[in-house]
């Protein structure tokens, strides 16, 4: 996940952007012979290929869950194997190693809520596959005496570590619509502000579906109270990356705010819950768009949108 200084923006990458929007080449795919296609994206899973020393690099859009998923499918995780990961994390660190059916291994944190290389030495066993290390709240962690540890696994047991970073932080969603013109609801906020002192800020398991413990930490969901501008910042991020994901009908943007006006953007879900009391449909309604009318206006953007290979051979 981001790290510090993921938001420091500069004049390079501003006309990055630019580049592609007067371009009005959008998608990962083009013609070598037109001008205004600049190939944006594979030349950056090129050159990060090249970074890493690999032959490829894959750029993806679903987050860091999606990210994780991939990378621990690449790696070979499957039933029955084991990925050491930390205690105190992001729920995707977790999930993504469910998903892809190996089996989560729970180290201890050390002081700074990292990985405790110690600890993570105690439960490598021949059933480990790979070390998920997460840099948490954008504190390192002590990778060199990991790396130990790593070295270990690569040469007794032949596999792999991976690496993210948890952000600490509100968490917010907006709600996109549209296949071209395109439309945010209002920000919308998970409420976690009551949970225990030691809880993570985050949507755990018992956080989404646990209808005791959301009574008892008065966990809920609303309109988002925001400082001047940064609503107006937010949704306009958010359609940007809808656009440039190519996303379609309609999304569900994550992120957190940080405490220090930072916004980073976790997850592009191109499926969210649509059901009538969820986040996505009561961010509507607080823009006045009832639940039939928003539905139907779903299925409109659907009925109505068409895929890029069908346009052209149109």
């Amino acid at each position: 996940m981001p790290g510090p200084g993921v938001e420091l923006i500069g004049e390079e990458e501003i006309a990055e952007v630019m580049q592609v929007l007067k371009a009005r080449a959008l998608s990962r795919y083009g013609s070598e012979s037109d001008p205004n296609f600049g190939a944006k994206v594979r030349k950056v899973e090129q050159e990060i290929a090249a970074l890493a020393g690999v032959r490829y690099g894959l750029g993806l859009h679903g987050g860091g869950s999606s990210g994780l998923f991939v990378t621990l499918l690449g790696i070979g995780v499957g039933p029955g194997d084991e990925v050491i990961v930390p205690g105190f994390t992001f729920v995707a660190s977790i999930s993504a190693i469910v998903y892809a059916r190996g089996i989560p291994v729970l180290a201890e944190v050390d002081d700074s809520f990292n990985l405790d290389p110690a600890d993570v030495e105690a439960r490598i066993t021949p059933r480990t596959r790979a070390i998920l290390v997460v840099h948490m709240l954008g504190a390192p962690a002590r990778l060199d005496e990991l790396k130990d540890r790593v070295q270990y696994i690569h040469e007794a047991l032949g596999t792999y570590a991976i690496a993210e970073e948890y952000i600490e932080g509100r968490e917010l969603y907006v709600g996109v619509v549209g296949n071209r013109r395109l439309h945010a609801f209002p920000v919308w906020e998970m409420m976690l502000d009551q949970l225990p002192e030691n809880a993570p800020r985050i949507a755990t398991r018992k956080v989404k579906w646990d209808l005791a413990y959301q009574k008892k930490y008065h966990i809920d969901t609303a309109a988002a109270e925001l400082p001047p501008g940064t609503a107006e910042h937010i949704n306009k991020l958010c359609t940007n990356i809808y656009r440039v994901l190519k996303m379609s009908g309609y999304a569900r943007i994550d992120l957190r705010l940080a405490a220090d006006g930072k916004v980073y953007v976790l997850e592009a879900n191109p499926n969210p819950d649509l059901q009538r009391a969820e986040d996505f449909a009561q961010s509507a309604l607080a823009e006045g768009v009832e639940y039939p009318v928003l539905i139907q206006r779903i299925v409109n953007l659907g009925l109505s949108y068409q895929v890029e290979w069908d346009t052209a051979d149109a």
